[in-house]
């Protein structure tokens, strides 16, 4: 607290050139200035929207509402002050096939809750199936592994998500490890300093038996099969991890494979950007796409049990490389221009629309 007035104090002197009583709104913004936190989390006074939280992370997010729901409550509970004060914010398990939207409702979530996706700290556990590989974390004699460790990062940015990226392949020991850091939100690292974990929201992903569970659901391209079983993920995971390990988890998320639908909805976000690239911003170009370009587009990128990637290369592909030769080629007049992206053949062609 004395830290904070002094910091706040120093601010109001470089902001006001004089000395000034200090507010409980100059607190806060201070404290929000050094935390990240939005101040409709930090000061009761204010409200929080939480019909507007879930549409900002479904628009992030598509077709994901048990993640959504449970991300909102553990937001509620924090903005509330009901969250278990002796553990980090919350630890919670991802589970499903790739590219679902996992490493996006992550940056979404540090977005919200810190202010900015490089609040999240992120780790991809891969590179530590090795039990050597547990000083990557703690950090060695070297000043460069105290330097790019995890109680480092932590230290230096307690307030973030932490996210776990494929937390299976992990050796044992670094299980072990986070069992003290789920349950009292302590890290200790190798010099024996105590890091304080208590204020990150811990993300943890896998895709372990999504493949052998996934299969396609009713309705894509005629085909039917049994649906995707959640409650088969539920029991992997708990064969595949210890019970002290499960236990000390706030909740096990299922994200489910993309229907038709929701890979419509996600080109159409994705649509929605590409005026965004640095090549269109100057570009005074309103750009319309046929049903025939939309379904086009669907049919190279819809891979049910691939997720969102191949739909994103299938833009790339056919889409905006067919836009980079028409840039180059000037094939397209400058100035205002209304165009048509529409399906011919085997490929999108991309032509001046009628429209004034």
């Amino acid at each position: 607290m004395l830290e904070l007035l002094k910091n706040t104090f120093g601010r109001l002197q470089i902001e006001r050139d004089s000395d000034t009583e200090i507010s409980l709104k100059d607190l806060l913004l201070t404290l929000s200035q050094q935390t990240g936190l939005p101040s409709e989390l930090l000061d009761d006074r204010e409200s929080l929207d939480l019909v507007t939280l879930k549409e900002y992370f479904f628009d992030r997010v598509k077709g994901q509402s048990e993640a959504v729901e449970c991300l909102v409550d553990r937001i509620a509970m924090i903005k509330a002050g009901l969250s278990d004060p002796t553990r980090p914010l919350g630890v919670f398990l991802m589970v499903g096939p790739s590219g679902t939207g996992k490493t996006e409702i992550a940056k979404a979530l540090a977005t919200f809750l810190f202010g900015s996706e490089e609040r999240m700290i992120r780790l991809d556990m891969s590179e530590f199936q090795d039990p050597s590989s547990l000083q990557k974390l703690l950090g060695g004699n070297d000043e460069n592994d105290r330097s790019n460790s995890l109680s480092t990062q932590i230290r230096k940015q307690p307030f973030s998500v932490l996210l776990l990226d494929e937390l299976e392949k992990a050796s044992q020991n670094i299980w072990d490890l986070f069992l003290q850091v789920f349950d009292d939100g302590r890290l200790t690292d190798s010099q024996g300093y105590t890091v304080n974990c208590r204020h990150c929201l811990i993300l943890l992903t896998s895709n372990l038996g999504a493949a052998k569970e996934f299969t396609p659901s009713v309705g894509f391209g005629g085909r039917s099969g049994p649906q995707f079983d959640p409650s088969a993920l539920n029991k992997i995971v708990k064969k595949s991890f210890r019970p002290e390990f499960v236990n000390r988890l706030d909740r096990v998320i299922v994200f489910k494979p993309f229907t038709r639908d929701v890979m419509r909805e996600i080109l159409r976000k994705e649509l929605r950007d590409v005026p965004q690239r640095r090549g269109l911003r100057s570009r005074q170009w309103a750009v319309e796409y046929a049903h025939s370009a939309i379904e086009f587009l669907l049919e190279k990128g819809f891979t049910p049990d691939l997720g969102a990637r191949p739909l994103k290369r299938a833009i790339d592909r056919y889409l905006l490389s067919r836009l980079a030769h028409a840039i180059v080629n000037r094939e397209v007049p400058e100035g205002d221009q209304f165009l048509l992206v529409r399906a011919k053949e085997a490929a999108l062609g991309i032509h001046r629309s009628g429209r004034p």
